[in-house]
């Protein structure tokens, strides 16, 4: 089926999320370089990875890019696939991209792993617009969790006077229209961490995400009856949480 999008544009965003499923954040000036660089003769080996082919350069692909909100540049100069980026990117790919897997059966994430935070990234992004319940996810995560994966629930664990920066996060989500909202409870109140994914399915993740590159750890589908009983409980908690109210100033 045909794609809407210029097949060039299709290539540079599929060329930063190869590059994101791999774990190398592309730079801004890598990417131009990328959008401006004749590209080069067909061989095999270059057909077969599909990211190359035509003639020309765009100049103008990674303002029009920014513009149209498929990336994002981080303050380190890091480029990053928006949730509708992503989703640009995966419509028009002929098997390179390939489709983040549903946290189905059973990922093991290992410290050793180079590719560890890869692996990580697919399976949550495989949730769709999921909710995550994690309740000692860090601040410091949300930027990887805005970025890489269309998760729009969070569920933390924190003290109304220990919300750091989640307010000033919340407010950036909204601000880029990335639609996340983010709720918590008292610490007491949760321990396990879950992933319910868009189209129901529920996974145990068994550490903290803060701690992947320090500890093994597992992400496991949870089979029914379980599941169902489980999301219920989510669901209350969901219900019970207060909202985390967006801030885009020190003034509010």
């Amino acid at each position: 089926m045909a794609t809407p999008v210029p097949d060039d544009l299709l290539r540079i965003a599929q060329y930063v999320g190869l590059a994101e499923d791999a774990g190398y954040p592309l730079s801004e000036r890598q990417l131009w370089t990328y959008a401006e660089t004749p590209l080069p003769r067909r061989t095999t080996d270059l057909a077969r990875l599909g990211i190359f082919g035509g003639r020309g350069a765009l100049v103008d692909a990674v303002p029009y890019m920014r513009r149209v909100g498929w990336i994002l540049t981080l303050e380190d100069g890091t480029v990053r696939l928006t949730a509708l980026g992503r989703a640009v990117a995966k419509s028009g790919t002929t098997g390179v991209l390939a489709e983040a897997p549903a946290p189905v059966g059973l990922v093991i994430l290992s410290p050793d792993d180079p590719l560890n935070l890869a692996t990580l990234t697919r399976s949550i992004a495989g949730a769709g617009a999921g909710m995550l319940v994690d309740p000692y996810f860090q601040d410091d995560m949300f930027e990887w969790l805005m970025s890489s994966t269309s998760i729009d629930r969070v569920l933390l664990g924190r003290k109304a006077t220990k919300l750091g920066s989640l307010p000033f996060i919340a407010g950036a989500a909204a601000k880029m229209g990335r639609g996340l909202s983010v709720r918590y409870l008292p610490p007491d109140r949760m321990h396990d961490r879950y992933l319910v994914a868009e189209n129901g399915d529920l996974s145990m993740i068994g550490a903290s995400l803060n701690g992947v590159h320090r500890n093994d750890t597992a992400i496991m589908r949870v089979p029914a009856p379980g599941a169902a009983t489980i999301k219920r409980r989510l669901a209350n908690l969901w219900d019970q949480a207060m909202p985390v109210e967006p801030k885009s100033s020190l003034t509010e």
